[in-house]
């Protein structure tokens, strides 16, 4: 795969056929990187990993596998703490692990009360806490040991059942959690009141009725001069939410064989625009009206064949500024790509 109207290589080539579950963006020790969980094709059925990488020259800050942890299913990872004090989050199904960067030491295991299907991270100064979705409730924990800093809350679904949420995101003074049934909730995040009550069919309680089926991601960018809540749903629609007054804006967009991924632009400014990828394709959105900005890049398969199963998938995007230039990072499953956010040029080491 190459990006179309380039010869340039990507910024990282991978060895092996590479399955990225999750891709991050920070800085740590003074210097931009990237954390890349994935899983890596090979003999006896591959391995899990979770990469800290150097945005800038991309090579390793810290490597650490998980296969004698991560038994089954995928894992993501999170940046936490300060720049001074970084610290690596692994979470799986059932399991969390905290490392030292840029040593590696591990200096917290513990399990959560539950299968995890979704977390976000709210740091408050030296604390990182983690919003989790297990089980159909949303619990609120200390990332280092686990304990729970708030009473769980457990939504309603239909004729009164509990449903299952499959994602969760911090926004504002908010948390939102979306379930199996297109459903978006808000509580405050100090209390863990809900927000607001509403009614949508019959479901009491829900803040807005989103997607036809599981609300799967959510994530909250600054953008527009406000604060936007981004969801995107099983049936491939990406919504923006003004997470005050509960406007929705659907994107103009059409994605055909991928979920979408989103991520903010990460120009400077109040009017940040919302990237989008899916298609082999990273469009640029207008915040504010969901209107296209038009296309930041595009790849193609390079013998200009048809696109099969077999050709790799862009899985995540994330956005970070490196040595003062914006930059875009796209895992596929073959490559991690970096380019320049404004004119989508790709950006080697």
């Amino acid at each position: 795969m190459r990006l179309s109207g380039s010869v340039e290589p990507p910024f990282l080539q991978l060895p092996t056929l590479v399955s990225a579950w999750d891709l991050q963006a920070g800085v740590a020790g003074g210097r931009p990187i990237i954390v890349l969980a994935a899983w890596a094709g090979g003999p006896g059925g591959g391995r899990r990993f979770i990469a800290v990488i150097d945005a800038a020259d991309g090579s390793d800050v810290l490597r650490i596998g998980v296969d004698d942890w991560a038994l089954g299913g995928s894992v993501r990872a999170r940046l936490i703490g300060r720049d001074g004090d970084p610290y690596l989050l692994g979470v799986h199904d059932y399991g969390v692990r905290l490392w030292r960067i840029p040593d590696g030491r591990l200096v917290s295991e513990w399990k959560p009360r539950g299968q995890c299907k979704d977390f976000d991270v709210l740091q408050q100064g030296d604390s990182s806490i983690l919003a989790m979705v297990t089980d159909r409730t949303l619990r609120r924990v200390d990332a280092t040991t686990g304990r729970e800093v708030a009473k769980p809350v457990r939504p309603g679904g239909r004729l009164g059942r509990s449903v299952d949420l499959y994602s969760v995101a911090i926004a504002g003074p908010y948390v939102f959690a979306g379930d199996a049934e297109g459903g978006v909730w808000r509580w405050d995040a100090a209390s863990g009141q809900l927000a607001e009550e509403g009614t949508h069919g019959y479901r009491a309680g829900v803040w807005r009725q989103a997607h036809v089926g599981p609300v799967i991601r959510m994530s909250a960018h600054a953008a527009a001069g406000r604060t936007v809540l981004v969801t995107t749903g099983s049936d491939n629609a990406v919504m923006l939410w003004d997470i005050e007054s509960g406007h929705g804006i659907r994107a103009d967009i059409s994605v055909q064989a991928d979920v979408p991924r989103t991520a903010p632009h990460p120009g400077a400014g109040p009017a940040r625009d919302l990237l989008v990828v899916g298609d082999w394709t990273i469009w640029r959105f207008d915040a504010a009206t969901g209107e296209p900005r038009g296309v930041i890049a595009r790849w193609e398969t390079g013998d200009g064949s048809p696109r099969t199963e077999d050709h790799p998938d862009i899985d995540e995007i994330r956005t970070l500024n490196v040595n003062g230039v914006d930059a875009i990072f796209a895992a596929t499953t073959t490559a991690i790509w970096r380019l320049n956010a404004d004119s989508g040029a790709a950006w080697p080491p």
